[in-house]
This record gives C-alpha cells, structure tokens and sequence, in this order.
C-alpha cells in the first residue's frame, strides 16, 4: 500500500511539474483588448500586431450596384496601408475593417463600390499591404470612424475631420 502511494505521489508530482514548465498562452479577452486612436495621414501602431496608415478618405466616390445609384446615400471609400509588426503571417482582408458613425452604426465594407478593391494578402512579418475600401451609408450620417480589428486589439480612426474630396 506504502509504494502505491508513493508510486502515486511521483507520478502527480511529475505531472505537475511537466504541466508548469510548459509555456501557456492566454488568449486576448474582450476586456483585455486595446483600442489605439490615429489620425488621418499618422502612422498608428496597434504594439505587436500592425501599422495602419489612412492615406485619403473620399465621400461621395461613384458608387454602383446592382440597383444603380441610391440617392438616400453616400459613399466613403478610404485608402490605407498596412504593415505587418507582429513575428507571424498575417492575413488581411476588408472584412477586418468596420466603419461607425458618431451613433454607434456599424457599416461594412460595400463590394459594390467602383474602387480599386483591398486585395486580401498574407503578409510576411515587416511586410505591407495597401489598398481601398469602401462603405456605403446613409446621406445625413457624419462623424464616422474607422476600425481595424487586429489580433491583440483595435485602431481606431477619426475620419469626421476630414475633408470631403
């Protein structure tokens, strides 16, 4: 009965002196997320993860879907550049970019928009991206900003001081 237990002590001893050493990562929650504020035209750092650079903002670029023109709206189309500050592959695509109005809409990248199209890449560490999204939203809506969901958090730019072009 003694080496039963003492068989049992050294292997839960072991045990968890295995589970100790090994390296654990924790995953980023909701409340552990960072949101980094950035300005057009600034190079805005979300740490580890990416560089985003909004280069121009445009309201009001063509716009045109299936069903044509829609007078109730405008659009907003942005072009950015993106650089990969993490140590792995990254894999940007518009989907990772929502736009919010001074309410709290959210708006989602319009495929339908005439614009050169964000091309969806996997970015090398150090590596850049660039491209153009666009959103479509409603006439009267203003004071928009645009956010980045990366990985460890989110950039988040103010576009309400822009100029329209």
């Amino acid at each position: 009965m003694k080496k039963i237990i003492t068989v049992l002590m050294i292997v839960a001893f072991t045990g968890t002196f295995i589970v100790g050493c090994g390296k654990t990562s924790v995953p980023t929650t909701p409340s552990q997320r960072k949101t980094v504020q950035g300005k057009v035209m600034e190079v805005t750092t979300l740490p580890d993860d990416t560089d985003l650079l909004v280069t121009n903002v445009y309201v009001n670029s063509p716009y045109d879907v299936n069903t044509g023109k829609d007078n109730s709206k405008k659009t907003i189309v942005i072009d950015l550049k993106i650089k990969n500050k993490g140590n792995m592959m990254k894999f940007y695509k518009p989907t990772d970019f929502i736009l919010k109005d001074k309410d709290g809409n959210i708006y989602y990248n319009d495929r339908g928009i005439k614009s050169q199209p964000f091309l969806v890449s996997n970015t090398k560490p150090g590596g850049t991206v660039q491209g153009r999204i666009g959103f479509t939203v409603p006439k009267t809506e203003t004071g928009f900003t645009l956010i980045y969901k990366g990985a460890t958090g989110d950039i988040a730019i103010d576009l309400s001081k822009e100029k329209q072009k």
